[in-house]
């Protein structure tokens, strides 16, 4: 009967039913997960769009989609849904650190 996650509402978990108080979590979940990551998502972005403006506008409109699919995953289906998206956005950020560091290196000559 009781479910994870619970971010402290108690106020309000005390007036809701279980499935509402559940949906509410999940929405506070995907809330802070875009904020944990929208700072990454926008350094990466100028890191990147310095040497690479295409690809990075590219990058960053897979960005949204992948935000958006995470988004109505998390809040229409729950957890397990979240995947695609959260693959989507696993997948660019891991892109972005890797050609984050390479408008520093390209420019460079060794020896």
């Amino acid at each position: 009967m009781w479910g994870y996650p619970d971010t402290g509402n108690s106020y309000y978990a005390s007036k809701l039913p279980y499935d509402k108080w559940y949906s509410l979590n999940n929405t506070y979940r995907v809330q802070n997960n875009f904020l944990e990551s929208i700072t990454y998502a926008i350094l990466m972005s100028i890191a990147c769009g310095i040497k690479y403006p295409y690809y990075t506008a590219i990058a960053q409109g897979c960005y949204i989609v992948g935000r958006f699919l995470f988004t109505l995953g998390y809040t229409i289906a729950g957890p397990n849904a979240r995947i695609p998206g959260a693959l989507l956005v696993d997948e660019l950020s891991s892109g972005g650190l890797a050609f984050s560091g390479r408008p520093l290196c390209d420019d460079q000559t060794l020896g």
